[in-house]
């Protein structure tokens, strides 16, 4: 859909106050950051408030920002949108939130596409269905890395856990996932 990555329209933002590059990085990331603060908050309204509130101060401080030292800008978008997140709960007196393992997924609807992925609508519905049921860390960690493209040293740093448990956490998704969906996949016969 879009050509330019990320870190490419932060630089153009910051460098040259660009507001087609500021509404593409929108685009490229609303929704993303959306279901995050989403399976944080749990709630609709405050998660859009949350992720407006993060593009709002990405444009209003960006003659401030130095895009060298952001080397990811979607990690520094969700690391925005977790510490705005957290704040929120803390701010409406809802700490019990705050653990990640009790985030739930429900929400933070997937995006799938079968045609990308080249596998029917049935098995797009069942993959989805494997990812929703993974253990909510496991099921954030996956999507963040697998879906978002973050890099395991990114994903540990975003959610405060080492890159050994990022690792272990893709491990256990993609075997609970194949587990979940190798039942439908048809045994080829050569």
């Amino acid at each position: 859909m879009f050509s330019i990555e990320p870190n490419e329209l932060l630089r153009q933002i910051a460098e040259e106050n660009d507001r087609r590059a500021f509404r593409n990085l929108y685009d490229i990331m609303h929704k993303s950051l959306y279901d995050f603060a989403l399976a944080i908050v749990k709630l609709r309204e405050p998660a859009e408030e949350i992720t407006a509130d993060v593009f709002i101060r990405l444009w209003e401080r960006r003659e401030k920002l130095e895009h060298g030292r952001i080397r990811s800008c979607r990690l520094y978008l969700f690391m925005c949108v977790k510490n705005a997140s957290l704040n929120y709960l803390r701010d409406n007196k809802r700490p019990e939130q705050l653990d990640l393992d009790q985030v739930s997924l429900a929400d933070w609807e997937l995006e799938t596409n079968p045609e990308e992925l080249m596998i029917t609508s049935e098995m797009a519905a069942c993959l989805d269905r494997a990812i929703r049921e993974l253990p909510v860390r496991c099921g954030i960690v996956f999507r963040l890395v697998k879906e978002e493209g973050l890099s395991y040293k990114e994903a540990a740093q975003l959610l405060d856990l080492s890159e050994k448990t990022i690792e272990n956490q893709i491990a256990i998704a993609l075997k609970k996932i194949r587990q979940a969906i190798s039942f439908k996949i048809p045994a080829s016969h050569s």
